[in-house]
Parts: C-alpha cells; structure tokens; sequence
C-alpha cells in the first residue's frame, strides 16, 4: 500500500514538472503538497547555512553553505533561485495564477535548511510540492506535513519541528555525513552566459562553473525568448517568457477573441499568419488574411478568475493593402508598449493600437514598390529605425527629419553612425545631437554596443605598428575591447583582451571572446579546450538569475 501511494505521488510531481517551468511547480496547499520523506528523497542536496544576500524580490538569494547532509560537495556560496525575473517582478505578478513555494521564505541572517536541485545554468532550486525552504529564528519551529497514516483519523499529518529536530530527522532519512562545502569559488555570478559554435551548437557556461555543458533546444525555448517555427506554424514566446502562442493558417481560433482554457506551459492556438508580442508582454498583435487585430493577456489575480479564456480581442482594422513578403516581421511596437508601426504594400503605417476604433496612419507610402519597414524604435520611443532595399536611416517622428544609419543611445542624445547591415570590420562615427552636431571617427570595428546614455563599448584588432589594418580573420598582433564617451576630450579605455563581447548592464559582467576556445569575465580568464564541438562564434549573457526593482 505504501509503494502505491509513494508512486502516486511520483506520478503527481511528473505531471506538475510536465506544465510548470523549471522553477516554479503550480502546486498549493493539502495535498498538493509532498510529504516531507519524499521531499528528502527527491532533493539532489540538502545544504545548511544562511542567506547573506538576497534580490529585491526576496526571491533569489546567495546561500551561504555551513556543510551539506545530501549530495555531492558543492561551493560554499550557492544562488537559490525561486523565480526567474518575470516571475519575482511586481509588474508581472498578477499575471499568472501560480503558487510558489519558496517565496517569501528567504531571509537574511536565519539559519536555513534548504532542499535542493541544481539547475543547468548553475543555480540551484527547492524540490517542487511544498515548501523546501526551512528558515529558523532563536525557538521557532517549522509546521512541516508528514504524509498520510493509514490508522490515523484525518490524513493529512503535520508536525512542528525545530531546527536541531529537523536536522536529526534528516540525518536519519539521509544517514550520510556532513560535508563541508568547497571554497576555492567566492562568489557564483548572476547569470550564465551562453557560447554558440561554428557547428551551430549551443553551450552554456553555469554561474557556479568554468566548465560549458551543452544545451538542448527544450532548454533552450524554456529560458530565451524566441519564435520556433515547423513549417507553417510557429510558436512565438513573450519577451517576459510567461506566455507563447502558437499561430499557423491551419489552426482553430478564429480571431473571435479566443476561449480557451489556460494552463501555465501550455500556448494558445491561433489561427493567424504572424504574431507579434509588446515590449511589455501584456498584448499581442496578431495578423490574419485580411485584417490585423490586438489582443490583451489576462491578469488572472487581479480579477479573480484564475481560468480565464485567455486573449481578448481590443483592436481590428482592415487590411486594404496586401502584406509584404519578407524574411523577417514587418513590423515594431514602441517601448511602451502602445504604438505600432507595420508595413504593407501600401507603405509605413502608424497605428494607436490601444486605443480601439482608432485609424492606422500612413506615416511613409511605398515609392515604386520600394516599401519602407520597420526595424525598432528607439529607446525613448522617438525615433523609429527604418529600412529599404536602398539603405537603413533614422526618422525623427517628432520633426519627421531622417537621420543616417547607426546606433542610437539609450537616451537618444547621441549616435554612432555606420552601416549596420555591413559584415565587419566596419567604421563609425561618434555623432553629438547636442549642443551640437559633431563626429569623432574610429576605425575597423569589429563590435561596438551603448553601455550608458553616454558611453559605449567597441572591440578592435591591429598590428604592433600604429596604423590599424583591417583584420583578415582577426589574426593581428593584438585585439582589445575598448570603452569610449563621445566627446571632444575623450580618449579610449582598454577594458580587456578580446575581438567580441557582452556587456549585461544589471549585473556590469563583461564577457569577452579572446580566441577560438577562450574568454574573459570581469578579468577572470577561462579556457574551454576540448569541451566544444567547434571553435565559438558568439557568447551572450543570459537574464539575471537575481531581481532589481531599480
């Protein structure tokens, strides 16, 4: 009979890992909890110790490892992650009808018994189905369920456990020896960072590690935000990760404002041509034969119902031009998420998308079947990055002026001016919108990207003379990442070896790829010789694994 129930209850974890993510198992109170036994069996890690550093969401936090009853040696300082940022952010909180057990239990400075899975980037996670997390003042005791008992009256058994109890009952579940954790790592990092190959295969460097592992693209749809398409139909994921839609010609909704029933992992199905999510995640432009409609996602907890029938349609307008045909989505939301600039055969439409029964506006027509398209606005939302067959410029939508190819700055003040559909190495220009129109030039570039409203980093290679030559497969004397703000003064910084590079400006990491098989973090140097299948291409930083509200 206990066989039985104990595979019950496996079966239950399976199905709630099967519609949940990776962090966080929809799963509440009685008996959606796991009996604490289970629990202990299913942690990968038991570790002791206490936080000494958490996020502003109290949700993710630096565990400082006194010893471990379970598992493997692990480093002394660990990152336990409840929620990813979507999840923790205030913004996002009512989105979804989740319940998470693990938040709110963190604090700094208590004593914590932690049940424990270690993640593929690195962090590590409480065991699903009840809470996993223990903390403990001075005399308190934790109300922790037990599991069922066939000759006790009421089933769902709880006890009160001490610290030093606790402890006791583990080590006799476990019967292991404490170990203590290893301390050559001071610190895990905040997020892991991504390397991709010349076969086109994809690793990830975890926070806790200098060696890569690779990835699959399970792993890979679950933690980036993208668009995977078979064929006809594709599955479009929101920038937050909490939503995705899965849109084709074939599929059954019929643009009637979509009842469905909704549960956490699952897309709703559209039948639509293209879909494209705001910056904020909360809407969705969908685009059909004839028409182009805006749809609202629900904030279940705000409004009570926690099942609800999914998208909302707010906005319809009829498409009196035909699409265009092109590789990408001919189209762009503005960064507040209201304004949406699309094109057709007809030309550059602006459109109020959230404000219903308003008008799309022609902003540029089509001038001899050469259609002007949309790439992305800019950061303050002035600007909006545009493109033909003939050339990429700025348009100014506040004075209508266009202005030359480049990269604008996260406040839209300043601009480097160079070709950004050019292979490099390329040059650019350090252009000044104010007080007034200036250019300071630096050439071969191999990489360049903003850090700051007024700063910005680029990576460049030469030879030992002082003139640069343009890098013939970036075999030159030598190649550094640069840190430069525009102005008269200014003189470059070397920051560190290396021909590409990610900055994330949360956390100010700075990665850089020094060669085939070798990068740099914040200084550290890693070399990965005979863990890839390739020489690396690419790095990029994937999201935080901490939440900052400012």
């Amino acid at each position: 009979m206990n066989k039985i129930r104990y595979l019950g209850w496996l079966f239950f974890i399976i199905i709630s890992l099967v519609i949940s993510d990776y962090r966080v198992v929809q799963a509440c109170s009685g008996p959606g909890q796991a009996p604490i036994r289970m629990k202990i069996d299913e942690a990968t890690y038991i570790a002791v110790g206490s936080f000494i550093r958490l996020d502003d969401a109290k949700a993710n936090g630096i565990l400082f490892v006194d010893y471990t009853l379970k598992g493997e040696k692990i480093d002394q300082h660990i990152l336990v992650s409840t929620a990813s940022q979507a999840q923790a952010s205030p913004l996002y909180a009512y989105r979804r009808p989740r319940c998470s057990y693990g938040r709110g239990v963190m604090t700094e400075g208590q004593r914590v018994i932690a049940l424990l899975r270690r993640n593929l980037d690195g962090s590590y996670s409480p065991t699903p189905l009840g809470p996993a997390i223990f903390t403990f003042d001075d005399n308190q005791t934790q109300h922790i369920y037990m599991g069922f008992d066939e000759d006790a009256p009421v089933q769902h058994l709880f006890q009160d456990f001490t610290y030093e109890a606790l402890l006791a009952y583990i080590g006799d579940v476990v019967d292991g020896l404490a170990q203590p954790p290893r301390t050559t790592r001071k610190m895990p990092r905040l997020a892991p960072l991504y390397l991709i190959t010349t076969t086109g295969e994809r690793y990830v460097l975890p926070i806790d590690r200098n060696t890569s592992e690779a990835i699959d693209k399970t792993y890979i749809s679950e933690t980036e935000s993208m668009s995977i398409c078979l064929e006809a139909v594709c599955r479009v994921t929101s920038p937050n990760r909490l939503d995705s839609v899965v849109i084709g010609p074939d599929l059954t909704h019929s643009g009637d404002g979509g009842h469905y029933y909704r549960i956490e992992g699952y897309p709703v199905e559209v039948a639509g041509s293209r879909a494209l999510f705001s910056p904020a995640s909360d809407s969705l432009a969908i685009w059909y034969e004839d028409s182009l409609e805006i749809y609202v996602l629900p904030y279940p907890h705000l409004t009570g119902e926690l099942f609800t029938d999914g998208l909302t349609r707010i906005n319809r307008v009829e498409l009196q031009a035909s699409p265009i045909d092109s590789a990408g989505l001919a189209a762009a939301w503005s960064p507040d998420s209201r304004l949406l600039a699309f094109s057709n055969t007809a030309g550059l439409w602006m459109w109020d998308a959230l404000t219903a029964g308003a008008v799309p506006q022609l902003l540029l027509a089509a001038d001899d079947n050469i259609i002007p398209i949309p790439l992305a606005f800019s950061a303050t939302g002035r600007f909006l990055h545009i493109e033909t067959r003939v050339k990429r410029q700025h348009l100014d939508l506040v004075s209508r002026t266009f202005y030359p190819d480049g990269l604008l700055s996260p406040g839209d003040r300043n601009i480097l001016l160079f070709d950004t559909r050019a292979t490099p190495p390329f040059n650019i220009a350090n252009a000044i919108f104010t007080p007034v129109f200036q250019t300071f030039a630096t050439h071969h570039v191999l990489q360049v990207e903003w850090i700051s409203p007024t700063a910005y980093l680029y990576a460049q290679c030469g030879q030992a003379s002082r003139e640069i030559e343009a890098p013939p497969e970036f075999q030159q004397d030598w190649c550094y990442i640069f840190r430069l703000s525009p102005s008269p003064m200014a003189s470059s910084q070397i920051l560190a070896a290396g021909f590409a590079f990610d900055y994330l400006p949360t956390t100010h990491d700075l990665a850089t790829l020094v060669n085939a098989t070798t990068i740099i973090i914040n200084g550290e140097s890693i070399a990965l010789d005979g863990q890839l299948n390739g020489e690396i291409v690419e790095i990029a930083w994937g999201t935080p694994l901490f939440y900052w509200q400012k």
